[in-house]
């Protein structure tokens, strides 16, 4: 796969993420203001955060295995 193209998923992927995490912020936000207010959003909102980082720390380590092998090339 180009490399264009592999940073054109990554960064799609990782923009789903990141908007729905957002909304899961929002979410427990509006949550805590609730009459009975409830745990699970809150522990949705920290799930999607630490898949969020995951996702990064992946990005960056196939983009860094990526440059190794193009600088080997040369």
């Amino acid at each position: 796969m180009h490399p264009e193209q592999a940073r054109l998923l990554w960064d799609s992927g990782i923009g789903f993420l990141g908007f729905i995490t957002l909304m899961t912020y929002v979410q427990a936000i509006f949550n805590v203001f609730a009459p009975v207010p409830a745990v699970w959003p809150g522990f949705l909102a920290a799930g999607f955060t630490f898949g969020m980082w995951g996702l990064l720390r992946a990005k960056k380590k196939y983009f860094r295995h990526l440059n190794t092998e193009s600088s080997d090339d040369s």
